[in-house]
């Protein structure tokens, strides 16, 4: 389960990357399928290999040139990869487009 969730940045069946408002949260894994997403909480159903929590980039300025790049690397793949996979994975488990 994922609370505070302010943002979805990225959401593949392996990888999900959240903004809470202050900080990032990145699980990786297995088998992700969003099974609820309601009021800031988002229940994933999966096997969860590794959870990360970072700070957006303008608080870590002296980090350099490395931690903006991530920054706008999770924000362009949150863009270009979110709602194709949204769309996916809304046809596969909900009953949509496969069957």
């Amino acid at each position: 389960m994922l609370d505070n969730v302010k943002k979805v940045m990225l959401l593949t069946d392996s990888k999900i990357v959240v903004y809470n408002g202050q900080k990032y949260t990145s699980v990786e894994g297995q088998g992700f399928i969003v099974t609820e997403l309601k009021e800031g909480r988002m229940l994933v159903s999966g096997e969860v290999e590794e959870i990360r929590f970072f700070s957006p980039s303008h608080e870590g300025k002296d980090r350099g040139d490395k931690s903006q790049r991530y920054h706008q690397q999770v924000h362009q793949q949150g863009d270009t990869a979110e709602k194709s996979q949204m769309e996916e994975h809304a046809g596969v488990h909900c009953g949509g487009g496969r069957g």
